[in-house]
C-alpha cells in the first residue's frame, strides 16, 4: 500500500534534485484552505452531482457522486476536522475527486465540497512555513498546517480519511 500523498514530501519524477518547489493545488473550503500536491486531483464535478443521502450517518458525510465507474463519497472536510456545523453550500461550489492512495472506498477516490476550482500554484518550500494544529484539529487526519504568507492551509492525510471512509461502507452500499 503507498504511503500517505504529502505535498510537503519532495517531488517525484520530473523534479530536478535541486528544485525546491512544489506543484500544488490549493482548495479552498468553508474555513480553510486544503493543499495538496497536484496529483491528489483527480477530477473537478460541478455541486449539483452530489446526491444527499437520507440514511443516518457521519454529519460529515455528505452523500455521493458518480464518477467513472464508481460510487464515490463526498464529504465535509472542515466538519470531519473539526466537528464545527456545516455551512451553506456556496452557489460557486464543486466537488473536487482526489486519490486517496488507498485501494477502498470507490477505486480510493474521496470527493471533497469545496467553494470553487481548485487553484495551481507552485509553492515555494522556502515560504511555507509549519505550524502547530489548531486546537479543533483532529491530529489523526492532518499531516500538517503551514504558514504561507497571511494564508494558512492545512495538509490532510487522504490515507487516513480513505480508511475512516471505508469503516462507513456500509452507509453508501457497493462503490461500483
Amino acid at each position: 500500500m503507498k504511503g500517505p500523498i504529502n505535498p510537503l514530501a519532495p517531488a517525484q519524477g520530473g523534479a530536478a534534485p535541486d528544485d525546491d518547489s512544489l506543484h500544488a493545488a490549493l482548495l479552498t473550503l468553508a474555513d480553510d484552505l486544503l493543499i495538496l500536491p497536484n496529483r491528489a486531483v483527480a477530477d473537478v464535478l460541478p455541486a449539483e452531482s452530489l446526491e444527499p443521502l437520507s440514511l443516518d450517518h457521519a454529519p460529515w458525510l455528505l452523500g455521493y457522486c458518480r464518477w467513472q465507474q464508481y460510487k464515490v463519497a463526498v464529504i465535509d472536510l472542515v466538519h470531519m476536522n473539526t466537528q464545527r456545523a456545516p455551512q451553506a453550500t456556496p452557489r460557486r461550489a464543486r466537488v473536487v475527486v482526489l486519490r486517496t492512495g488507498g485501494e477502498q472506498p470507490a477505486g480510493g477516490h474521496v470527493g471533497v465540497l469545496t467553494q470553487g476550482y481548485p487553484h495551481l500554484a507552485t509553492l515555494n518550500r522556502q515560504v511555507l512555513h509549519p505550524v502547530e494544529l489548531a486546537p479543533e484539529d483532529r491530529a489523526e487526519l492532518i499531516l500538517a498546517r503551514v504558514q504561507m504568507g497571511h494564508q494558512r492551509g492545512l495538509v490532510p492525510d487522504l490515507e487516513r480519511i480513505g480508511n475512516e471512509l471505508e469503516r462507513l461502507g456500509d452507509a453508501l452500499g457497493p462503490s461500483a
